[in-house]
């Protein structure tokens, strides 16, 4: 019986898993409230789908870059997305700390020849779906 190992997406979502378990846990530990753990679970999830779906379209040759046209100075701002979630670098240790123990899980995976095979691939859709984490 042969098992043939997980490929990235198989293990970023078993990471993601991990880390979701632990926010859950830790967050109801550290009295976040349940909306900020609700919006938390959700990036992680959206995170974890995304990632499998590009990574699915990638290994099936189906991804087609997007053609971009040249950008046009815009006319006005359009406000952004409101979220309550903060958008800087490492914005989950500040609230759960527990969460550094992933960081080295996914260092790993990143290091993985299949994993960076699938970010030369599609390098700006990779980092639109992974810069978030």
């Amino acid at each position: 019986m042969s098992h043939s190992a997980p490929s990235p997406a198989e293990n970023l979502a078993t990471i993601l898993r991990w880390l979701a378990r632990s926010v859950a846990t830790q967050g109801i530990l550290h009295k976040l409230a349940a909306p900020i753990v609700g919006l938390l679970l959700g990036r992680i999830r959206t995170i974890g789908q995304d990632f499998a779906r590009l990574a699915a379209r990638l290994r099936a040759g189906t991804y087609r870059p997007r053609r971009y046209a040249p950008r046009r100075p815009p006319a006005a701002r359009t406000p952004r997305r409101h979220s309550d979630l903060p958008r800087t670098f490492g914005w989950l240790l500040p609230m759960l700390p527990e969460a550094v123990q992933y960081r080295a899980q996914l260092d790993h995976l990143m290091r993985d020849p299949e994993m960076l095979a699938l970010l030369e691939a599609a390098p700006a859709p990779m980092a639109r779906v992974l810069r978030p984490l």
